[in-house]
């Protein structure tokens, strides 16, 4: 059996085949008879608006779910949160999905997210092949960067250019614009640091010339630092195709010549 080696773990790769080829078994496949599938909260940070391919993506994704049947209906409720804070909006989202309900694992999305209506049967397929994989990240494209990994260089983080061959990679940190996280995470992190899932934080670094500065870290990369720091890895799952709505800038064209 292939191995993807991390600098923490190594987990079986056989079965990413099948998910970039699509041609995944049906998750009761994977349970034993008499076991209930894992069940997901779906939550989405909201800052006023959402774009329209991230609305028609959770209509397909909703009409997908009313045609399961009920031991296949793995999103048991879908909501957002609405505040100008990304970070607020984050954390506020944990704290309902720790205090309503007990499902295992909770997904955030981002707003400017296209994704299919099969997206957490695959992110559950991926979870359901080891224990050990606790925070799964989608890469998706940001900007001019290319994945959405980092890796911890000194006192910052540098996005990943280059990404090593496989379609689930170990990463230091990653975006959180579409990750699924397993609620012994959330509670551990609790338990051992309080309520600051994805508090800013501003971390102590230095200049060029020796000099003391401070440095910002986003709200994704220090909770993926966090896990780090509790020995928790961080995956970043690649192939999924997302599509991330970014706005561009419209400039007048102008001939001086007329």
């Amino acid at each position: 059996m292939g191995l993807i080696n991390g600098e923490k773990e190594t987990v079986p790769v056989e079965f990413c085949k099948e998910l970039v080829a699509g041609q995944m078994p049906s998750l009761s496949q994977l349970v034993p008879g008499g076991f209930r599938l894992p069940r997901v909260v779906v939550g989405y940070p909201c800052g006023g608006s959402v774009t329209v391919p991230f609305a028609r993506s959770l209509v397909r994704l909703a009409a997908s779910l009313a045609m399961k049947k009920e031991r296949e209906r793995t999103v048991t409720r879908i909501f957002e949160v609405q505040g100008l804070y990304v970070s607020q909006n984050r954390n506020a989202i944990v704290k309902d999905f720790l205090k309503n309900g007990n499902e295992e694992w909770l997904m955030q999305i981002d707003t400017d997210i296209e994704f299919g209506s099969d997206l957490i049967e695959k992110f559950l397929f991926v979870a359901l092949q080891d224990p050990k994989l606790r925070i799964i990240a989608a890469n998706i494209r940001l900007g001019a960067h290319r994945h959405a990994g980092y890796r911890r260089l000194g006192d910052v983080w540098a996005p990943m250019e280059e990404m090593p061959m496989g379609p689930l990679v170990p990463v230091d940190a990653a975006a959180t614009a579409c990750i699924m996280i397993h609620r012994s995470v959330l509670e551990e992190m609790k338990a051992k640091l309080g309520p600051v899932w994805f508090d800013h934080q501003y971390i102590q670094g230095t200049e060029d010339d020796g000099s003391v500065k401070s440095i910002e870290g986003g709200e994704d990369l220090l909770f993926c630092e966090r896990a780090r720091e509790m020995g928790i890895q961080t995956w970043l799952l690649r192939g999924l195709k997302l599509r991330h709505y970014k706005s561009t800038a419209l400039v007048e064209v102008f001939d001086e010549a007329v």
